[in-house]
Order: C-alpha cells, then structure tokens, then sequence
C-alpha cells in the first residue's frame, strides 16, 4: 500500500492478525496454549509477534489505512481480547480517529473451551472508525434504512440479545459449503462480511481488506456491486479468494452480476438480497402470494405457518411465503423461532399493499412489473424498460411469452422443462393483472 496514494480507496473491513500465536498463553509455547495442557490452538507463523513488535506492527498498517481510505470513509477491523483494546487506543489515541460503533459478533458454534480454567470465548469484536478525527468526522456511510430491513423493521443493534429481540449479530462460523477451495484459519462467514458491506458502504464503492485471508470481504463486495481491493501475504490463501471470485462469477449470479453492469440496470441493495436468495419464483395462484403479508401479521411468521395456513402440504406450501419475499412483501429477520426457523416480518412495500385504498390490480401490476427485481431483470434481458410511468397496461408482449422468459430463467435453472414450467408461473402471474 506504501505506493498508493493518497485517499484512493472509500472504506476498509480488515481482518488482521489477532496475535493469538504470539505465546499469550504458556510461556515457551509457540502458540496459544495452556498452564495444564500440551494443546497449541494456533500456532501459524504469520500471526506470532513480540509484543513490541505486535505494537508497531498495528500501528503501521492502521497508518497506511487512514492514509489510502478517503476521509470520512469507513474503517471496520476485527480482533478479539487479545488485540482489540490495542487497536482501539491506536485508532482514538494515536491516529485520533472517530470510533462509531463496537460490534459484537457473537459466534454459537464457536470452539469449546478445553481447560475448564475460562470461560469459553464465543465473541469477536469489529471497531467501526471513521477516517477523520472526532471533530470533523461528518456524513460518513451509514445505511440506515438497509440495517433496519435486515433487523425485521427494527433498528439494527451493536450486539447478539437473547429473548424477542432479534439476534442480530448471531452468526455462526464459516460453514463448509464456504470452504470447497480451501480454509483460512480465521476465515469470516459471508453472510458476517455481507451484512458489514451492506450497511457500511454503497454500490460503486471500492471496499479494502488488507488482509484477505479467504476473501469473503470480496466475495461479499462483488455480490452487492462494490468494487474491491484485496491483499494476502501468503499465495495458498491467494488462491483460495481467487477460486472462490472466479466461482462466483462463472456462477448465474456472476451472470446476473455482469448483464446489470453492461446494461446499466438498477437494483438497490434490497433487490440484490431477494435476487440472491430466491431467483425464481415458484408459487402458481398470484391472489395466494399477496395473502401472505396478512397471514405474516396475523402471527404465521415462518415459512412452514405461512404454508400451513395455506392450506398446502409437501414442497409446494413453503414456495408461497418464497413468492411472497421475491416481490418483497415481506422479507427475514435476523431471529429464528424455537426451532431454529427463520422468521418473516411484512416489509414496507407489503405495509403500503396492506394499506393501500387503490384498485388491487393497479398495485399488483406496479409491483410486479416495476419493484420485483426478477421481473426487472428479466425485462432487462428482453430488451424492454420498465423503469416509467404510468405502469406499462397492458403488460409488454415480450414478457408474455413464456418460450423468450425461459431463456432468460436457464441461467439459473438445471433444464430447459424446469425453466419453462417457472416461465409459465410468471407469465401467469402478469396476465392476470
């Protein structure tokens, strides 16, 4: 980074060295280890410094990072007991940076404690700076109203909290589907470096990890449209971020991901959420999917009560509450119920449908048409805009045939049947309304 310059970057997630190596724990070990123990947690040499060392070694790149963020940017680090109180007295105390928030990530599946001498450490922190000092730190990014949808319509908090509250920085550990090219010993789950992306920064921004590792922070910016910047000493956890963008990008998601570039089509970030999760739509009876935000706040808030109100049974119910979410009437939270189900919450839109006094059809066709993101890409790949008003009635010709929709729908579905019988469902969709 030393031949940078300066302000090049607009915001920096970094994952450094938490300095675990460094022998805080028995002395003479070369890792973490124990009075009463031979077991070494972690033992690899890129984290292991003298204390003197660790020190400066902290200041120098927090120094480079103030130095490359623009100002007023945004500078997230993680780190836990062993290096976080260091790095906060280097960001307020030497670099005289402005600390927003202490982030709290709270890990469920975190590894047990084997000494029975502690208790068990189940947490990281985040430091969320901003890059200017506390006087003239002004208008940094922060996306309210983005936190707000992914916290269930609730302002989105610091920690993890029991109770009816949503556990909102409850994440467990990398999982496995996450780790097919290889594994970093503190590699970060995606769906962590996501929700930082999303409510830290805004499309079109260049987002720095100097630390990669395996490079969820860039997994993470190029699925929601940031641009990235990535650094990592060591070539074997080069290789695995480099495996996993290219992944991503020869995935229909990348495809997805390009054509909205090359077209210049927009999508906000929530739209880019619901396209992720749920590309296709797959509920048959359009006047069963806009029910769903009632039975929502009637107190069925899972997939499964959804269905069960419904009145369907096997894997059709379910897609209904699906449908319901890819027209963003109602979206997850962040809490599960006792069974570890996801629940829903209606969302805005689904708030002005339930509210709303206008003809029933005339919101069904602005929705669909214009605010599904689905619908907007696919009338993106037909060469159509639908980004005017008033609404397009009757619908576009082209979005009627059900043979041009399932070309579209083949970048993300296994067969050309499959494709055609979910282009069926969407033209059915638009010609009822």
């Amino acid at each position: 980074m030393a031949a940078w310059p300066d302000g090049c970057v607009d915001h920096c997630i970094a994952d450094p060295p938490f300095g675990i190596a460094s022998g805080s724990g028995r002395r003479g070990k070369k890792g973490l280890g124990w009075a009463f123990s031979s077991h070494v947690t972690m033992q690899e040499t890129w984290d292991r410094f003298s204390h003197d060392d660790f020190f400066q070694f902290n200041v120098r790149w927090l120094s480079e990072v103030c130095r490359v963020v623009k100002p007023n940017g945004n500078i997230l680090v993680f780190g836990t007991f062993h290096n976080i109180y260091q790095l906060g007295f280097i960001l307020q105390n030497v670099l005289n940076r402005r600390i927003l928030n202490s982030i709290v990530w709270f890990k469920p599946n975190a590894q047990p404690n084997i000494t029975a001498r502690t208790l068990t450490e189940s947490t990281e922190q985040i430091i969320w700076a901003v890059n200017e000092t506390p006087e003239r730190a002004r208008k940094w990014t922060f996306n309210y109203w983005e936190a707000k949808e992914l916290a269930g319509g609730r302002q989105m908090r610091n920690l993890w909290k029991d109770g009816s509250a949503p556990n909102l920085w409850e994440v467990p550990v990398v999982r496995q589907s996450e780790t097919r090219f290889g594994k970093h010993p503190a590699q970060k789950p995606t769906e962590l470096t996501d929700r930082l992306v999303l409510i830290a920064s805004q499309q079109g921004d260049l987002v720095l990890d100097p630390f990669a590792g395996a490079g969820s922070v860039g997994v993470s910016a190029r699925r929601y449209l940031r641009r990235y910047a990535l650094i990592e000493k060591l070539p074997e956890f080069a290789e695995v971020t480099r495996q996993r963008i290219i992944d991503l990008e020869s995935s229909a998601w990348g495809e997805v991901l390009h054509h909205l570039e090359v077209r210049e089509m927009t999508l906000t970030d929530s739209e880019l959420r619901v396209l992720n999760s749920i590309p296709v739509p797959q509920a048959d009876h359009l006047e069963l999917v806009f029910s769903v935000p009632s039975y929502v706040e009637d107190g069925s808030e899972t997939r499964s009560q959804v269905a069960d109100r419904l009145e369907y049974v096997g894997r059709q119910g379910p897609y209904y509450a699906d449908a319901a979410m890819s027209l963003r009437l109602v979206a997850t939270k962040l809490a599960k119920d006792s069974d570890g189900a996801e629940k829903l919450h209606v969302t805005a839109i689904g708030r002005d449908y339930l509210d709303s006094a206008e003809d029933q059809k005339a919101f069904k066709r602005r929705l669909i048409v214009l605010r599904s993101p689905i619908m907007k890409y696919i009338a993106s790949q037909l060469g159509l805009t639908l980004n005017g008003s008033p609404v397009p009635y009757p619908v576009p010709a082209a979005m009627l045939d059900e043979s041009a929709v399932a070309t579209v729908l083949q970048q993300w579905l296994p067969s050309r049947s499959t494709a055609m019988r979910r282009a069926h469902t969407l033209c059915e969709w638009l010609s009822g309304v």
